[in-house]
């Protein structure tokens, strides 16, 4: 098994996966920097439609749990299946915060392969 430290770019290869008790982060494209998802955070719940999962109330994306488990961690939330997995919940996130931010992001993630 080898574990490397990679940028997400589509679907993963058979016999790879995200390095387990990790999370994907984002990366600021310009400086490499990793993005700190506690900015993001909203500050106040939002009102919840009748057919919303109870995580879109406090999440930066609905279906998106960030910052998780640190100030960098990204997780799909699994309950309410908005996203596949966690890449797919990173990528979306990338996504938001770029139409917010007008800055480029991308995923980074912990791959092992076996």
């Amino acid at each position: 098994m080898t574990t490397t430290t990679t940028r997400y770019s589509g679907p993963l290869a058979p016999g790879a996966y995200i390095t387990r008790e990790t999370d994907p982060w984002l990366q600021d494209a310009a400086t490499g920097e990793r993005v700190d998802l506690r900015p993001f955070d909203p500050t106040t719940p939002r009102a919840l439609a009748a057919d919303d999962c109870e995580c879109a109330a406090a999440a930066i994306l609905p279906g998106v749990f960030a910052p998780c488990n640190d100030e960098f961690g990204i997780e799909a939330h699994d309950e309410c299946g908005r996203y596949a997995g966690d890449l797919e919940a990173a990528e979306a996130l990338a996504a938001h915060l770029s139409a917010i931010t007008g800055k480029t992001y991308e995923v980074w993630f912990e791959l092992t392969r076996t």
